[in-house]
């Protein structure tokens, strides 16, 4: 198993996909605020983020309610749908045998607007099809219960995520986008794109979706789980 990536300063406000009930601090301190508690191998169940200042979204909501920026030349950046989607594809892809949980998803610093039409309405007017939002912040993981690990005791499953904000992303026509993708056992994510695992995380800029296919695909093939 490739060595553990060292852990960054998750400060701020964390949401973390974890599968220990506490990690150890640089004191030796657990530290239960910033992890989940583990999902157990009699109860496998997906992770659950920690919940403060993110929202959980399903991806049917992602792809078909919420709007998508664009770059100046109004080309559309990749959506955060097409990454969970894609990613998922991928997972699908390499560990076809094993057993695959749905995307769990979180987001946060929503951008609300709404449709031309509605521009001079009052708010309180405002009916839903007329409003417009999308998300400048996205996390998710996607679990496989079937390939399990031990540690400290605890039977651990193996994670698949990402994590990617809008906000952080060049306008200029043709500038690459910025994901952070991961695998491993143990995962933290904050909102602030910072990520650990005791697996493999990587950095990614691409300029579309194939790219960013094939880097997810490289990742998970040079990762031995």
């Amino acid at each position: 198993r490739p060595m553990p990536i060292p852990p960054p300063d998750f400060g701020g406000n964390p949401y973390s996909s974890a599968r220990t009930k506490s990690a150890p601090s640089q004191n030796g301190q657990g530290q239960n605020s910033a992890l989940t508690v583990a999902a157990k191998s009699e109860q496998p169940q997906k992770p659950s983020f920690i919940e403060a200042n993110t929202s959980p979204v399903l991806l049917p909501e992602l792809k078909q309610h919420h709007i998508i920026p664009t770059y100046k030349d109004s080309t559309p950046l990749i959506s955060h749908a097409d990454f969970v989607e894609v990613a998922a594809e991928t997972v699908h892809q390499i560990f076809s045998p094993e057993r695959i949980t749905a995307p769990d998803i979180r987001v946060s610093h929503p951008i609300l607007g709404r449709i031309p039409e509605a521009k001079e309405k009052p708010l309180k007017d405002l009916q839903d099809w007329e409003k417009t939002v999308y998300y400048e912040r996205m996390a998710f993981v996607i679990t496989i219960p079937t390939i399990s690990d031990t540690i400290g005791g605890e039977t651990v499953f193996m994670t698949v995520g990402g994590v990617r904000e809008y906000d952080g992303t060049s306008l200029r026509p043709g500038a690459d986008q910025h994901f952070r993708i991961f695998a491993g056992y143990q995962v933290r994510v904050c909102c602030n794109l910072c990520a650990w695992t005791d697996g493999i995380l990587s950095d990614v800029r691409v300029k579309n979706l194939q790219q960013l296919k094939v880097a997810i695909y490289g990742l998970l093939c040079e990762y031995d789980a």
